[in-house]
């Protein structure tokens, strides 16, 4: 499914009219979501992999700029975790994700530029395995504030629920992002969340290396604050504006 996706938005590019002089810009490797949004009939893949100590996961985001300020996101995932009931290691495609990403204001002076991101996980379409009983929405809004040419900070508040809870996770994350040169990036970030009186906190820190306008690698790890979750995470990814 995944080879059949990547060619139909590889044909669909080749009516993309975005501007290649435009450098790329990603939501990934950190966990923020950012405020920039794709320009209309733009394409852009996002890919990567993530290792912890007892799972893997690859993630692929295929982004398309459908309006002036909105984009539409469809997200696959396949991976590897450990079944704690037979011990063994199980395989397969976790829920599909279908995003939404509009932006609301640019910035301006001390005014944030805002964007509001929405995500729903189809919970049927997937490996039997991974098959979840309810959808789950995510919603959230992101924030940046330039503080000078080479440094931001990005910020996000956000919600996750489902059919039964109305309120199931509140989600928060602060990134900041510095720009070494002008094929160079660095960031470093706090992410967590508040779910049923179980705060779970953590850091990561990662390079971005852009190669050409339109193609870049990142590098990414991190570790959780928490000691009911993984304690560590690498992550190294590829993305590509078509």
């Amino acid at each position: 499914m995944k080879t059949i996706l990547f060619l139909v938005f590889t044909f669909l590019s080749i009516k993309s009219n975005a501007q290649q002089n435009e450098s790329i810009n990603t939501d990934r490797p950190d966990q923020s979501d950012g405020t920039y949004v794709l320009p209309k009939r733009a394409i852009q893949l996002e890919s990567g992999l993530i290792f912890t100590k007892e799972a893997w996961v690859h993630t692929s985001m295929f982004r398309y700029g459908l309006l002036k300020k909105l984009e539409c996101r469809l997200i696959l995932e396949e991976g590897a975790s450990r079944d704690y009931i037979s011990g063994q290691n199980v395989f397969g495609f976790f829920p599909l994700q279908l995003s939404g990403k509009y932006s609301i204001i640019n910035e301006k002076g001390l005014i944030p530029a805002i964007t509001a991101v929405g995500y729903l996980k189809l919970p049927k379409i997937a490996s039997k395995v991974f098959q979840e009983d309810q959808h789950t929405i995510f919603l959230l809004l992101a924030f940046e504030n330039n503080l000078s040419e080479k440094l931001s900070i990005g910020y996000n508040t956000g919600i996750k629920f489902n059919e039964e809870e109305i309120a199931k996770q509140y989600v928060f994350t602060t990134s900041l992002a510095y720009i070494i040169s002008n094929k160079v990036g660095a960031f470093v970030e706090y992410f967590g969340s508040y779910h049923t009186g179980k705060p779970s906190n953590n850091v990561d820190a990662g390079l971005l290396l852009l190669f050409k306008n339109n193609f870049q690698l990142d590098l990414a790890g991190g570790t959780s604050l928490s000691s009911f979750s993984d304690r560590y995470f690498i992550t190294v990814g590829i993305s590509y504006l078509f």
